[in-house]
């Protein structure tokens, strides 16, 4: 048994299924909520009492809260781009760095389910930052972006609104929370305490720091709180129960020795309840989107070899 699980074969397993579902059913809903720079343990139901996430907890509780995920990159648009494409990042050339270029021969899983039926969209921040029209692309790869006035909850309402009846989604909701600058005593003001603060080991325990923490913590509520509307419109909806809802991070928190350091990240999932509670999770096996056997971690010598030449 692997002692971690991987974002990208995870979704991507669920991807399969229901592209590959053979049944007169309906297939399932994907409704993905990825929050910007936020660590484990950093939830509810992993235990943190600095943040409040009554949407998060109610959801693990029904379905696999895994404590082993690890992103494939720190850094927002190598994440989010190897998430997009179930591949590694140094498979993936421009789109596996920052700020820079998405290929259009590296399909996504929105634009392959869009081919099966699906209906897609994005709101806020999805694949990013970088230049996604600079090689032929016109959407977003997470989907085509619905936003305006009214922020991510509006935009998901937009999406909602414009999908066509019976017809199964995906969406991306992309949130910047808890991305830097926090607004300064934030937290305090939401009426947290100092005392509530977690100061992991590597920084100091000072009181701006834990100031700054629960800074970083409010973004965190507010995050969640958007998850909590927008699943509350799914149920209103009907589609719920039939939603394969993940919500997750692209890397770890924007403080020293923790963002480009931890990739180690909150995810959970509600369409198989096997792994809850787990401190091990399988890698679920990349079925349909890769020819032959999904593809391997290269040796350290051969890394090197990519990265600096031979």
């Amino acid at each position: 048994m692997s002692r971690f699980c991987l974002f990208i074969p995870v979704v991507f397993g669920f991807w399969a299924s229901a592209v590959g579902a053979e049944s007169s059913e309906r297939p399932p809903n994907i409704f993905i909520a990825i929050s910007d720079d936020v660590s484990f343990p950093h939830a509810g139901a992993y235990g943190s009492r600095m943040v409040h996430t009554p949407a998060f907890d109610r959801t693990a509780a029904s379905g696999a809260l895994f404590r082993n995920a690890f992103c494939a990159a720190p850094g927002c648009s190598p994440s989010r781009a190897a998430l997009l494409t179930g591949r590694h990042i140094w498979m993936i050339e421009e789109a596996g760095t920052h700020a820079s270029y998405f290929q259009t021969k590296y399909r996504t899983f929105p634009e392959v389910l869009g081919d099966a039926g699906y209906f897609c969209g994005s709101t806020g921040k999805a694949w990013g930052p970088g230049n996604f029209k600079k090689n032929g692309r016109t959407e977003n790869p997470a989907g085509r972006t619905y936003g305006g006035r009214g922020g991510y909850v509006a935009g998901f309402k937009k999406f909602l609104d414009a999908r066509p009846e019976n017809q199964p989604f995906c969406f991306w909701f992309g949130s910047h929370d808890a991305h830097r600058g926090f607004t300064k005593d934030a937290g305090i003001n939401a009426g947290k305490k100092l005392a509530d603060a977690e100061v992991p080991a590597f920084l100091p325990d000072a009181p701006e720091i834990r100031s700054d923490l629960l800074d970083y913590a409010f973004e965190i509520d507010r995050f969640d709180r958007d998850c909590d509307t927008m699943l509350k419109m799914l149920q209103e909806h009907g589609e719920l129960e039939n939603t394969l809802v993940i919500i997750t991070s692209d890397n770890g928190m924007a403080f020293p020795r923790a963002k480009r350091r931890n990739c180690h990240a909150p995810f959970l999932s509600t369409r198989d309840r096997a792994g809850r509670n787990n401190s091990q999770c399988n890698t679920i096996q990349l079925r349909g989107c890769f020819p032959g056997r999904p593809p391997s971690m290269p040796s350290r010598a051969a890394r090197r070899r990519s990265c600096f030449g031979a």
